[in-house]
């Protein structure tokens, strides 16, 4: 389990990652406050009991928070899904979770989406309008 102490840039210094290498997250402003809210000597994923004892406060937390049981390697993965999904690039993703290489992150979590509208999200951009008016006098679309 990591150990944190919060920074005033909305940033946390995680301790005992997996990798074994200490890293700085950036936390989103509601979970600051949520954080700040909590009563004096409330923890959050607090236990004293090394070993199995991280599950059991995983899933107390879980249960207070009145959501979904989720496993650790559930938020990690929602966490380098939807951040591929916003088109935050495979190696920024790697940095962010903490993971070793984005080579893992690309082929674990890195899928193809059937969404074949995609495309649009380039209709408008200079990608698609420097010399293009050239482009149709030189080939023929082939669009159907």
């Amino acid at each position: 389990m990591a150990r944190y102490r919060l920074g005033k840039k909305r940033t946390v210094l995680i301790r005992q990652t997996k990798t074994r290498k200490d890293r700085i997250a950036h936390l989103p402003a509601k979970l600051v406050v949520a954080l700040a809210n909590l009563k004096r000597g409330e923890s959050v994923f607090g236990y004293i009991k090394r070993g199995g004892g991280a599950i059991g406060a995983w899933d107390r937390t879980i249960k207070r928070a009145g959501i979904a049981k989720l496993s650790f390697h559930s938020c990690r993965h929602g966490f380098a899904t939807a951040l591929l999904q916003a088109g935050v690039d495979v190696v920024t993703v790697a940095k962010l979770g903490g993971w070793k290489t984005p080579k893992h992150v690309f082929s674990t979590y890195g899928h193809a989406s059937d969404d074949a509208t995609l495309t649009d999200r380039i209709s408008g951009t200079d990608l698609t309008q420097t010399g293009a008016s050239n482009l149709g006098k030189r080939y023929k679309s082939g669009i159907s």
